[in-house]
């Protein structure tokens, strides 16, 4: 059939003028991610349209480092990412559903692991016994009182009666206690004005110390006092109440003293406020601390920032909070920011330990905090790296047990950048145990001020009030955390609310507020007779183990969505134990224990539901390159991956993610190509047969063979389907499952009715990746996988095996392992797809050109100089025998032709090298040069579909070297990995060395011909002539020099297993012809009234227009050089006409626009 050039160019101008409407052969472009989307994870719109088909369906998945920088080893993230990861693209399918069956328990207890739990619904308490003491004043014999009035207030914070207990501290200076008339020596008592309210105190304290402060600011003194009172007092309203002292307090006349009361009411049922008289003082005075409340972080809980996302870069930082828990595992205190090298900050506890690790290193301290005993933990960054790290245990300097030097840099910013979280953090490690008093700086707080303030409420007196980021007391309740830093950074609780009181009373440690108030108070000396009586008692005390009741209750939802069932839960309840233990206060011995009378019991027994998700489709599944020194240029790599099989999904509103660790390495532009047109054979239907490792993780090698993954499924077939194609992706990993080195070969088994019918290996020939080199070990094999590369698709068809069939039965499964001990760890997912009959008897189609092609997955083969390479299918039922293949440069208007004669089935594809005539190279271009090709006449007959007919691919001009030329090889420590070949373009080898010796340098001199030619050089041992991680091999290197000895070209030396590269001696045209052809340029195009072609020689050359319909337009030439050509064409209708440029026998053409 003969097939003119006007018939091709008007086909192509067809589908480029239909490029946004939705005819056949049509194009809709949907853009999923692209380099600047700060997002992998997000909802595209995909075309739905119900009488709409697609030929076919392709992904343009491009990579490029990071803004197309270039890491280097002291910045290794600064463009492409340092390691190689997986890096997989799911489709989600909410119409695919996965039920788990699942159970839980019906209720969960906090601090109970039992199945019975037999419970009080009031509080019930353990005791400390001692001895109060009751003294009576039987006669005065004398009697000093001094009187520190500091005002006439009604204060109500200093016995606050309103709480179950509470602790406060005042100072009082010697020279009041000495101007008020007290005199060294001892002190026998005290009293406090009380207003006309008073409450209950049980078992209340008076505790004296000496002390040289002069207010209370600074740290908080706990210990060292005298316990000089302990009773439970009637506190009579309206008049003094004199406390009489059952031990004097020895006054040395010239120390300060501070007086510290106490009280616990755990067993009052008098929550009446106390009015104590006293007033406002200059100074801090003054420490209040009542019933604390904190929060209990459990069974998955969290916390987490409505918007703060934590102090950022190199800031110097600091971290305070008090815990209290008995885990010994891990748990997350604070954390936020990315988790990429050096980009998270996390502070948690490892095995007891405090911990700050910044992704790629970590600090450990040394003291155990998992006690079960309150303490302040703080770490301090003060520097740029691990290094700078501190650890405040109490406030006490703790030694790191381990250092770390990762350099610190947190992200704070993108949508990779976590909230600020207590609890969970960045890698989902739980808090469980008891936090209070959560706070961050913007700066690295010294130790005195940590110790000065780490018991205190923070006021703005702090000295860094300023830098103060975040506060939380939890003194709310609710889910809504309050922040008090004045920033207005509220959280959120993500679980069940556990709020608990602490009501140490006498042994208050945290939360006190520095007041600038005091009660006036008496002291009192003299002589006195006095009675005192010790009384036993027994003083509540809160239990150590808080245990909160939630009950559950399942509530089915429909199966048929990607809806869990529902669970219920109660709000949790506090219960207590029906029993009690009596200690000792003077040895903290156990004097007795008892048990109670329940009032109640509780059954915990499991309750089924269902989990369900929707289907996680792997549509990719890459692996991303060594990054270090990995340069993709500021456009990136491209890859065109077929979708075809997916387009019963790629409809409507779909989820779509890149994740499993890489997606993050690089910049990604992902688009679809939906090509509206008649497929080959309609997808009836798709399935993905197990679900996605994004969803259920890797695969142990054992789990696979035990089932416990991939059990076998059964598969509902479609009625119509004819064809059945599996399709299966797998990848290794670990150090057996990745490296068949290590492991042993394994075997990928899929068993039909448990009768094995496909059985594979998946060892991927890294020495030959195409992005290379790599910093990294790049060349190795890998099982399914190469850095940088997609992984292996194994496709195999099922068609033979289904025989009317309505279900069949499919189960994957692997060989034993050569190590059954060994880490083999598998990304799979299999696929089913089912065709239609063949909706062509007579049709052919271009699937791929192989070379030329620019492209990423063609960049070892695709420069060539002669003889383009393609792949056509059979897409008709009928066998292929016979195809007219045309093909031509950029816009030639002398295309060339070859017959291909073979024999393919339907669907069967052919790798076709065409030969290819000088006059092929004639439209050769200096840039932008595009091969197109264009397939007709099937068995010499109608091609019933002409829209899967064209194809085309961008391409870079060969090299052109003189005749005289010489290979130079320099060999290295194994020369025997070594050799090279000489091919022209008949492909019979016209030089080769197998270069025996080592460390020599090889000159091989040629004296070529008019040809195009290809060089292959080989290497057995796949790591190059040189390799960074292969030292003992030593150095060598491959050139290309000229008969001067002038070098031309110098080759990578680190190229794996080899390479080809095309060159020739004349381009098939003379070098002069080949710089004449690459020197025409057209402007401006497209063009209005004037265009100018430029070149050399112009001359000697002719030219004539022509429009689309091949018609010669005229056109007068405005001016003449041998350099440039004007044109007047402001006459000519807007279109698209195409000069035809001849110099002797050159002829070649350029495309012009007109508007």
């Amino acid at each position: 059939m003969k097939y003119s050039i006007s018939a091709i160019i008007a086909l192509i101008m067809v589908m480029n003028t239909m490029a946004f409407s939705q005819n056949m052969g049509d194009t809709l472009r949907v853009q999923a991610f692209n380099f600047n989307s700060e997002s992998r994870d997000t909802v595209i719109s995909f075309p739905d349209y119900e009488n709409l088909s697609f030929e076919k369906i392709l992904l343009k998945y491009s990579m490029r480092c990071k803004n197309g920088l270039v890491s280097n080893s002291s910045n290794t993230n600064l463009g492409c990412g340092e390691w190689d990861y997986s890096c997989n693209t799911y489709l989600v399918d909410s119409s695919t559903v996965e039920s788990v069956a699942s159970t839980i328990l019906s209720h969960d207890i906090t601090n109970f692991t039992g199945t019975t739990f037999k419970y009080k619904t009031n509080p019930v308490y353990n005791y400390i016994r001692g001895n109060q003491y009751e003294v009576v004043i039987l006669g005065t014999n004398s009697e000093t009182e001094a009187n520190i009035n500091s005002g006439s207030q009604n204060l109500s914070n200093v016995i606050d009666t309103r709480s179950k207990s509470g602790r406060s501290q005042y100072l009082y200076t010697a020279d009041e206690l000495t101007s008020s008339g007290l005199s060294a020596g001892a002190i026998r008592g005290i009293s406090l004005n009380f207003g006309d309210i008073t409450g209950e105190a049980r078992y209340f304290k008076i505790r004296i110390k000496s002390t040289n402060k002069t207010t209370l600011s600074g740290e908080v003194d706990l210990d060292g006092f005298t316990e000089v009172y302990y009773y439970n007092p009637i506190f009579v309203p309206n008049q003094p109440n004199r406390f009489q002292f059952f031990q004097p307090f020895d006054w040395d006349g010239t120390s300060n003293l501070i007086v510290d009361l106490s009280f616990n009411n755990l067993d009052g049922s008098n929550a009446t406020e106390t009015i104590v008289e006293g007033g406002e003082v200059a100074a801090t005075m003054g420490l209040q601390a009542l019933s604390d409340q904190a929060i209990f972080i459990t069974n998955g809980g969290y916390i987490e920032c409505d918007d703060y996302t934590g102090v950022g870069g190199t800031t110097n930082r600091t971290v305070e909070a008090w815990i209290k828990t008995t885990n010994g595992s891990n748990g997350e205190i604070c954390s936020w920011g990315t988790n990429t090298t050096g980009a998270k900050w996390v502070f948690r506890y490892v095995q007891g330990r405090l911990r700050v690790e910044v992704n790629g290193g970590g600090t450990e301290s040394s003291k155990l905090v998992n006690d079960g005993q309150w303490h302040h933990v703080a770490c301090v960054l003060n520097g740029s790296s691990l290094t700078g790290i501190r650890f405040y245990v109490d406030g006490v300097l703790d030694n790191n047990s381990t250092i770390g030097t990762t350099v610190i840099n947190t992200n704070v910013t993108g949508n990779n950048a976590y909230k600020l979280r207590i609890s969970r953090g960045v890698n989902d490690r739980y808090l469980d145990g008891i936090i209070d008093d959560v706070r961050v700086w913007d700066t690295n707080l010294p130790v005195s001020t940590i110790n000065e303030w780490k018991n205190l409420k923070i006021t703005e007196d702090h000295p860094n009030y300023g830098n103060l980021q975040l506060y939380y007391t939890f003194d709310e309740s609710g889910t809504t955390i309050i922040d008090h830093s004045g920033h207005n950074r509220n959280a959120h609780l993500i679980g069940d609310e556990y709020r608990v009181i602490d009501n140490a009373g006498s042994t208050f440690i945290k939360s006190f507020n520095p007041v600038k108030q005091r009660p006036n108070l008496n002291f009192y000396q003299g002589d006195f007779n006095t009675q005192v009586t010790a009384r036993e008692a027994d003083r509540p005390v809160e239990k150590d183990l808080n245990h909160f009741v939630v009950s559950r209750t399942i509530i089915p939802s429909d199966p048929t969505k990607a809806l869990d069932d529902v669970i219920e839960t109660s709000t949790p309840v506090e219960y207590w134990t029906p029993d009690y233990t009596i200690y000792s206060e003077d040895t903290g011995n156990i004097i007795d224990q008892f048990t109670l009378t329940e009032d109640g019991e509780i059954e915990i027994s499991e309750l089924s539901y269902f989990k369900r998700y929707p289907f996680y489709n792997e549509l990719v599944s890459f692996v991303t390159p060594y990054g270090i020194g990995l340069d993709l240029g500021k456009s990136g790599k491209s890859w065109i991956m077929d979708m075809s099989d997916y387009e019963s999904i790629l409809k409507g509103k779909k989820r779509m993610l890149i994740t499993l660790g890489g997606e993050r390495q690089e910049d990604m532009d992902l688009e679809f190509l939906f090509i509206v047109g008649t497929p080959p054979r309609k997808v009836l239907q798709y399935n993905q047969l197990w679900q996605g490792t994004n969803r259920i993780g890797s695969a142990n090698i054992n789990d696979i063979i035990n089932n416990n993954k991939f059990a076998p499924v059964d598969v509902n077939l479609h009625p119509n389907a004819q064809y059945f194609k599996l399709k299966s992706s797998i990848t290794g990993h670990g150090s057996e499952g990745e490296f068949s080195q290590n492991g042993g070969i394994v075997y990928h088994k899929m068993l039909f009715s448990g009768i094995e019918i496909f059985n594979w290996t998946i060892t991927r020939n890294c020495p030959f990746n195409p992005i290379y080199p790599q910093g990294g070990t790049w060349i190795y094999e890998r099982q399914g996988w190469c850095p940088g590369m997609q992984t292996l698709v194994e496709e195999q068809d099922l068609t033979n095996y289904v025989d009317g069939e309505s279900t069949i039965n499919l189960d994957y499964t692997t060989s034993s392992p050569q190590n059954p001990s060994g880490d083999y760890r598998y990304h799979v997912a299999h696929q089913l797809v089912e065709y239609g009959e063949a909706n062509f008897q007579q049709d052919a189609a271009v699937v791929e050109i192989i070379a030329p092609n620019n492209t990423a997955e063609y960049l070892r083969v695709g420069t060539i100089c002669a003889n383009p390479t393609i792949r056509i299918r059979n897409t008709g039922a009928q066998e292929l025998t016979e195809l007219t293949i045309k093909y031509w440069l950029n816009d030639s208007q002398n295309p060339q032709s070859f017959t291909w004669t073979g024999s393919l089935d339907f669907m069967d594809d052919e790798i076709v090298t065409i030969s290819s005539p000088k006059e092929f190279w004639y439209d050769i271009q200096a840039e932008n040069n595009i091969f197109h090709v264009n397939i007709s006449n099937p068995n010499s007959g109608t091609d019933e579909y002409q829209f899967n007919n064209s194809m085309t691919s961008t391409l870079d001009v060969p090299s052109v070297f003189p005749y005289k030329m010489s290979v130079e090889f320099r060999t290295n420590n194994a020369p025997s990995q070594n050799s090279y070949q000489l091919f022209n373009s008949n492909g019979d080898v016209v030089g080769s060395n197998n270069l025996t010796s080592a460390n020599t340098t090889y000159k091989d001199d040629y004296d070529l011909v008019d040809d195009c030619y290809k060089l292959i050089v080989y290497d057995n041992g796949g790591d190059g002539v040189q390799w960074w991680a292969n030292p003992n091999q030593g150095t060598g290197y491959v050139r290309i020099k000229n008969e001067s000895g002038s070098i031309v070209k110098t080759f990578e030396p680190d190229f794996g297993g080899g390479f080809e590269y095309s060159f020739t001696t004349d381009f098939e045209v003379s070098a002069e012809d080949l710089e004449y052809l690459t020197s025409l340029k057209v402007f401006p195009n497209p063009a209005d009234q004037f265009f100018t072609l430029e070149g050399k020689e112009l001359m000697d050359t002719k030219f004539k227009i022509i429009d689309i319909t091949g018609n010669e337009i005229n056109a007068s030439i405005t001016n003449q050089s041998d350099t440039s050509v004007s044109f007047d064409i402001d006459s000519f209708p807007s279109g698209i006409y195409f000069i035809m440029i001849q110099k002797g026998e050159l002829i070649t053409s350029r495309k012009l626009i007109k508007r």
